[in-house]
């Protein structure tokens, strides 16, 4: 391998430059950052960020506190910790990570390449050929849609890894390497080898039956490899156990609805279809022939990209022209599968767990494969260039039927028109290069500018979030270093900051290493998902404007904020200045837990609205194991009205309203611009975009309230309007609720320790998240703990003084190292065996 790698190092070079000029754009234009808004921004670059901090600062731990309101390292930590690339920043300052998002990338092509390069010189001999089948890879439609998922982009450098051992295994019965190199997949994406393995089967069985030409001892040698593959799997045990745990109860997997006969429509087809003919230009579109908005739900957008190169489609005919009938006849097979895969919707949810198309680089890998082998292969010149008019025409006519339907806007079909010109000049030239100039450097160039063209494309349709946006961001990172306490809390902080980017603050609290109350992230803590609802939709739990009533319970102490704002949350109150961020005190704060003196079924609440439940919770301990089954509140909220179904709904109130909270439940109703007014002028203004129920305080006179949100989804709902006035009440019976509390509470890395004196015996809540890795010790005596609250930790304790202490370990991780350290000494004793006898042979 070193050997080989060593004599195409100019090659390599030569790619490595190729890769800089198709990013070109974002080098010059953009300062060398390519983070786009969405995922791009939110998930990977917040968790590089957080992992670069957890890493040289406070150092990791199996729980981790500030994704959400708590969970397992193992939750997030492949976007990060198992993330190869992701190491690379740790040598230089936190403030390089937004380029480091574009150097990652231009090495795993470069890798990519490399890796690609030596899976398809191992079946073909042709240098040309397989040169030609790593750059379809490297630089295929499935890669760049992948830009906004770094996560991702290692199916490049982890796929052909695989298939090129697949290739040592099924020729020299190497099983070490196969094992391991499916191992490392696990390791560091384990969804991604979950997408993969469905594909490495297909292609062993293919490839078995290429080189033995027959299903002589089939049976025996398919058992062999699906063993060394569960091996294989065996070794990312450490990792895939305590990962799976968390996935299985995840309700995107565990409650999905698919039916496997669900059929691909006509259109759907076409425009999958039409993106063999163009490259990415946008990741909202497969391809521009068909509008995402025609083509229903493919995925993110309009699905993946199967675009494999210009000129792969006319090439691929040659297909049918391979003097090796039994090869064609597999290869063509092949095809035949995946697309009856494609044409099943059910297959899609299979493969990847979901119902996008992602699983289409399975097309990309086998266009290179069949690619390599035709022009391996002699194919008569005369069938290359009426298969390449063949194509061309297909591509205008699917153009003409895009316009005659009406399945695209005018200006997309603008650009498509110039990117098919192009593409098309692309595949001419190629076709010259194939019937008059077979030269190395032609080659390169066209292979060059169809790379280029690529970059260029996608640049042009996918701009990145501007460098200075996120090199002037707000620096968070100050507020462990200006906030100088030991105690245990949670943050809040101004959503106003940052308000370019629609979903980047929740990942925050992990990317700047604080304790808050949102993440986005699409694995996370489960065990609170019936408490989690009442904030989040699917994996995108954002920090809520209001509900510090149900805040208060969870130890939210400080709120951070912007200079001289005013709509400062009740119950806080100035505590400092740090450069022009103003943080504010809550004087309802609890450290980490208290006892309840009354508890409630969770049946009896289970069918409340969540506004009732988060009341409830104010007064009552929801557990399991409650014997009471009814409720009465004490917190003087009162309902007011119910307002009609009108996009804008007016209410004047009796009496002048002051020092109150106002709630409103908007039920799916999720913008919500709420005027105040006062004598006929407006005196505050919010705007809302949360469900279920939104609420703010009052600290001034108010008379009139001006409620204008749209029913978008349809679900026709009245909005419930109640008010809580006199607050000082409400600080009165908070702190009658919280007065026997947890004190003297200290986190050290996996473990919590706090003491608690009681003067009666109750039900302790703490706002520590449930989750079976916890263990819970109260003086010194293992004891069992149960979900309350919907999804924290709580038991019963009598009274007195008590010593409670908590500890965490995820579960499944031992077993997963045991798991993973017998199938690695299985797998060595294989190889060491297979060496013997071939040592043996060779005597």
């Amino acid at each position: 391998m070193t050997k080989f790698i060593r004599n195409n190092i100019k090659l390599y070079m030569i790619v490595l430059a190729i890769t800089i000029v198709v990013f070109l754009p974002f080098i010059i234009l953009n300062k060398g950052v390519m983070i786009f808004p969405g995922d791009s921004y939110e998930q990977v670059f917040k968790m590089w960020l957080g992992g670069y901090n957890l890493i040289h600062g406070s150092g990791l731990s199996q729980f981790n506190w500030s994704l959400g309101f708590g969970g397992s390292l193992f939750s997030f930590a492949f976007y990060f910790l198992f993330d190869p690339f992701f190491y690379l920043c740790l040598a230089f300052s936190v403030e390089l990570i937004p380029y480091f998002m574009l150097i990652s990338t231009i090495l795993q092509i470069l890798i990519g390449f490399i890796i690609s390069h030596l899976w398809l010189s191992s079946i073909s001999k042709n240098k040309s050929s397989s040169i030609v089948g790593s750059f379809i890879i490297v630089f295929s439609g499935a890669v760049f849609f992948l830009l906004h998922y770094n996560q991702y982009m290692k199916i490049i450098v982890f796929y052909p890894l695989i298939l090129y051992f697949t290739e040592r295994y099924l020729c020299e019965k190497r099983s070490f390497a196969l094992g391991l190199s499916i191992g490392l997949l696990g390791i560091s994406n384990f969804y991604l080898l979950y997408q993969f393995i469905p594909f490495l089967f297909l292609y062993t069985l293919f490839r078995y039956l290429v080189i033995n030409k027959g299903l002589k001892s089939i049976v025996i040698e398919g058992m062999k490899f699906i063993f060394i593959t569960i091996l294989g799997i065996g070794i990312s045990a450490v990792v895939l156990l305590p990962c799976l745990s968390l996935v299985l109860q995840m309700p995107r997997f565990s409650n999905s609805n698919f039916n496997i006969f669900s059929i691909m429509t006509p259109t759907q087809l076409f425009d999958l279809f039409g993106s063999l003919f163009t490259p990415t230009i946008s990741r909202l579109d497969a391809s521009y022939f068909v509008n995402s908005s025609y083509v229903g739900a493919l995925g993110w957008g309009g699905g993946m990209s199967m675009y494999s190169l210009a000129f792969t489609p006319f090439v691929l005919l040659g297909i049918f022209k391979l003097k090796d009938k039994w090869s064609r006849n597999l290869i063509l097979i092949f095809y035949f599968i995946l697309i009856s895969f494609l044409c099943f919707r059910g297959f899609s949810y299979l493969f990847q767990m979901s119902m996008e198309t992602r699983w289409l680089y399975m097309f990309v890998f086998l266009n290179a494969y069949s690619v390599t082998t035709v022009l391996e292969s002699e194919i008569d010149k005369k069938y290359l260039i009426i298969s390449c008019i063949i194509t061309l025409l297909v591509q205008f006519l699917m153009l003409g039927m895009s316009l005659k339907f009406q399945l695209n806007n005018i200006y997309e079909i603008k650009v498509l028109c110039v990117v098919l010109l192009i593409n098309s000049v692309i595949s001419i030239s190629f076709l010259l290069y194939l019937t008059k100039y077979k030269i190395d450097k032609v080659l390169l160039v066209i292979l060059a500018s169809n790379a280029v063209f690529s970059g260029f494309t996608f640049y042009y349709a996918n701009r990145p979030i501007d460098y200075s946006k996120i090199i002037t961001t707000p620096n968070f990172k100050q507020i462990s270093h200006s906030i100088d306490d030991n105690s245990f809390y949670r943050v809040l902080y101004d959503l106003n900051i940052e308000s370019d980017f629609e979903t980047s603050h929740a990942n925050e609290p992990f990317s700047l290493g604080f304790k808050g109350g949102s993440f986005y992230s699409s694995i996370y803590n489960t065990n609170q998902e019936e408490y989690l609802n009442r904030y989040k939709s699917t994996w995108n739990m954002p920090q809520m404007q209001g509900r510090n009533e149900s805040y208060n319970l969870l130890s939210f102490k400080y709120w951070y904020t912007y200079q001289n704002n005013r709509d400062v949350p009740f119950g806080y109150k100035f505590y400092k200045s740090d450069g022009n961020m103003d943080i504010y005190i809550n004087d309802n704060y609890v450290e980490l837990g208290f006892l309840y003196d009354k508890t409630i079924n969770k049946e009896a609440i289970q069918n409340l609205s969540y506004f009732e439940q988060d009341r409830v919770m104010n007064e009552y301990l929801i557990t399991e194991t409650s014997e009471n089954s009814e409720y009465v509140l004490n917190d003087g909220v009162e309902y007011v009205d119910t307002l009609s179904s009108s996009n804008v709904r007016v209410y004047d109130f009796a009496e002048d309203v002051n020092n109150s909270i106002i709630y409103i439940e908007n039920y799916g109703i999720p913008n919500v611009l709420v005027d105040l007014y006062y004598r006929d002028e407006i005196v505050d203004t919010y705007d809302f975009w949360q469900f279920n129920y939104v609420d703010f305080y009052v600290d001034q006179p108010i008379d009139k309230i001006v409620i204008t949100g749209e029913d978008i989804y349809g679900s026709g709902t009245e909005i419930n309007l109640y008010i809580r006035e006199n607050m000082d009440s409400y600080t009165k019976q908070f702190e009658k609720l919280t007065e026997n509390k947890l004190e003297n509470v200290v986190v050290q890395g996996d473990n919590v320790y706090a003491v608690i004196n009681s003067d009666e015996e109750g039900y302790l809540f703490t706002s520590i998240p449930f989750d079976l890795g916890w263990t819970v010790y109260v003086d010194g005596r293992k004891i069992d703990y149960e979900k309350v609250n919907l999804g924290f930790i709580g038991f019963n304790l009598d009274k007195g003084y008590h010593e409670i202490e908590f500890k965490y370990s995820i579960p499944y991780l031992k077993e997963g190292i045991i798991i993973s350290t017998i199938s690695i000494v299985i797998v060595f004793i294989i190889d060491i065996r297979r060496r013997r006898k071939r040592n043996e042979v060779v005597k």
